[in-house]
């Protein structure tokens, strides 16, 4: 029951705005949005948080089992799947897959 609100959650952050938010992107898809972000290193449920309401992309994960994990910081201006990329590197954190609007980070074998 946890990792489904945990999900739900997530999703109801994931439609939050940002004044962040570019919205000269054309792309229907909020995960392509570029966004600017200055995270620092951080736990990845604080991360996730961020990534979600700069873009409106839902990223779904086991939060039961990824919260607590110190992930990378964040600087730059970039699409949410390159800032994800950016800060689960070197992690045992990986991008499972995606499709329009939601990316789906596990813990990698």
């Amino acid at each position: 029951m946890k990792p489904v609100l945990a999900a739900l959650a997530l999703a109801a952050l994931a439609g939050c705005s940002s004044p962040d938010r570019d919205a000269s992107i054309a792309s229907t898809d909020a995960c392509d949005k570029v966004a600017r972000y200055e995270t620092p290193a951080q736990r990845f449920d604080e991360t996730v948080q961020q990534l979600a309401h700069a873009t409106g992309c839902f990223v779904k994960t086991d939060l039961t089992r990824t919260a607590g994990i110190r992930v990378n910081g964040i600087r730059g201006t970039m699409p949410i799947r390159e800032a994800l990329e950016t800060a689960i590197r070197g992690t045992n954190l990986g991008i499972a897959d995606s499709e329009p609007n939601t990316i789906h980070v596990v813990i990698m074998p």
